[in-house]
């Protein structure tokens, strides 16, 4: 696995080093792509009153950018010094920032055999992922201004937890509960399920239990509601229903974004729950307990 990513640092350097003795602008491929997501944005409503373009894009070449705004294209050096799919906010309010396809393609290459329409079908939902954090933005969550040693801690807490079978068990248990509460509109089960997991927490974090949870609570948040949309977008393009099952137990906060998305289409029921959801004080699981 060290290897795999050693050459996927490689690939990403090669590539940059390419770009930046030709690129004199957007690349095609990405254009082209920029232009579907436009017919996307005016097509479907995949979050209410969220549409990609009110937002900057910043495509990142390495040491050059170039943002894309009301159709015009502006050349200019990056302003954060990471290569990122990621949204922040500037003087002006928020932006994307963004990688051009080829960039992506080769990470997806990498990390998964997939064919070239189905890199295509995930650049355009990553454009809408990386888009719903900026609209996040622009309602007022300041995930920008988390504080970094808060989340060191917890990642710490959230490793130690993954090389627990027991602790795998639970929580696999309680996404079976949800699957359950999505086919049959029943909350009682995963209401059960989750209480098993969080005495089991608060014996093993004892004082941190709270933190932690809290932390599962924000990532879902923020992570489950923007791969909500990017699934949405992307059963839209490959003319699927969304696919659904827990499946095998995953390390890192990679949990988050499956369980917060299941979350989501729970809520679904209720079609208005996206409305000032991101002005709300309440979480997913708050809103899910509310369901009659």
């Amino acid at each position: 696995m060290k290897n795999k990513f050693r050459y996927l640092f490689v690939l990403i350097l090669i590539l940059i080093g390419m770009y930046q003795t030709r690129i004199q602008g957007i690349d095609g491929d990405t254009m082209s792509f920029i232009e579907r997501a436009k017919i996307l944005d005016d097509e479907n409503e995949w979050w209410p009153d969220y549409a990609l373009f009110d937002y900057p894009m910043e495509i990142n070449y390495g040491e050059v950018e170039f943002r894309y705004e009301n159709g015009k294209v502006i050349k200019q050096k990056p302003k954060i010094p990471v290569l990122a799919l990621s949204a922040v906010r500037d003087e002006k309010g928020p932006v994307l920032k963004l990688l051009p396809f080829q960039t992506v393609r080769a990470l997806v290459d990498i990390m998964g055999d997939v064919d070239r329409e189905e890199r295509e079908e995930i650049y355009l939902s990553i454009l809408f992922h990386e888009g719903l954090h900026a609209f996040q933005l622009s309602q007022g969550v300041l995930f920008e201004q988390q504080d970094l040693s808060r989340y060191r801690q917890c990642f710490a807490l959230l490793k130690e937890l993954d090389d627990d079978r027991e602790y795998q068990r639970l929580w696999q248990e309680e996404q079976k509960a949800l699957i359950q509460f999505y086919e049959n509109k029943d909350k009682n089960l995963w209401i059960d399920r989750q209480k098993e997991r969080w005495d089991y927490l608060k014996e093993k974090l004892g004082e941190d239990f709270s933190l932690f949870c809290e932390f599962e609570a924000e990532r879902e948040y923020l992570e489950g509601t923007a791969r909500y949309v990017e699934e949405k977008v992307l059963s839209h393009v490959q003319k699927r229903q969304e696919k659904m099952g827990p499946g095998d137990y995953i390390k890192g906060d990679e949990k988050y974004y499956r369980s917060g998305r299941l979350k989501c289409l729970i809520l679904d029921e209720n079609i208005r729950w996206k409305e000032d959801f991101f002005q709300q004080n309440k979480n997913l699981d708050q809103l899910l307990v509310e369901l009659p």
